[in-house]
């Protein structure tokens, strides 16, 4: 009885470390995160008549890549583990105005930001449109920028050829103009207006990656 009892017990004790060991058992599966990246580019506004424009050249390449290295990502996979990337929303904001005269009043102003491939013969495109805009009622706050489809359509395009990463097109620069057609009232050479904005995208990247799990089975 005390030998089969014992039999018993380390018969008891395999499956015991079977049952352990089987629990350690991990098996590699393919998730997917996603990644928010915001891209701002600050634009200072000083004319004397109702129409003016400015342009700033963005490394859109590298601000993608720095984003997914900020969040983790190895350098090696930057490109590769890439499912989708798209543009989610822009806005734009006053950071700062400057009133010369000795009274100061507000400036509604109309226009639209465009963007364009430097890398590559693409666009311009609207992106931003801005209608009756009122500069200080802009002044400390972020608002919502209506997207127009082919400015959208132009950043989604750029995106893509990132992660697809083909020669001649997969390090996109984006050219991002401000072109403005209204003031009101409008300015002057005694009464210019002198304003800083800032103009922001953001995107969703979509990673894959494959993780150890354990199998339950």
């Amino acid at each position: 009885m005390n030998a089969m009892m014992k039999k018993a017990g380390i018969l008891l004790s395999v499956l015991g470390l079977i049952v352990g060991t089987s629990s350690c058992i991990m098996e590699e599966r393919v998730v997917q995160f996603v990644i928010s990246n915001g891209t701002c580019e600050e634009f200072l506004q000083y004319s004397e008549t109702v129409t003016f424009s400015s342009t700033a050249v963005i490394d859109y390449a590298n601000e993608i890549e720095q984003a997914l290295l900020d969040n983790g990502v190895k350098q090696e996979d930057v490109r590769k583990n890439i499912v989708s990337a798209v543009l989610v929303s822009a806005s734009y904001e006053v950071t700062d105005t400057t009133c010369w005269t000795t009274t100061c009043h507000d400036w509604n102003i109309s226009g639209a930001i465009t963007i364009a491939r430097q890398d590559i013969t693409e666009g311009p495109d609207t992106l931003i449109d801005y209608t009756n805009q009122s500069v200080s009622g802009a002044l400390g706050k972020v608002i919502p920028a209506h997207l127009n489809r082919a400015g959208v359509d132009l950043m989604n395009k750029a995106l893509e050829d990132f992660r697809l990463d083909l020669p001649g097109s997969n390090n996109p620069r984006l050219i991002v103009s401000v072109n403005n057609g209204s003031v009101s009232p409008a300015p002057s050479a005694s009464d210019p207006i002198i304003f800083k904005w800032r103009a922001c995208v953001v995107v969703h990247i979509v990673m894959s990656k494959d993780i150890d799990v354990p199998d339950p089975f």
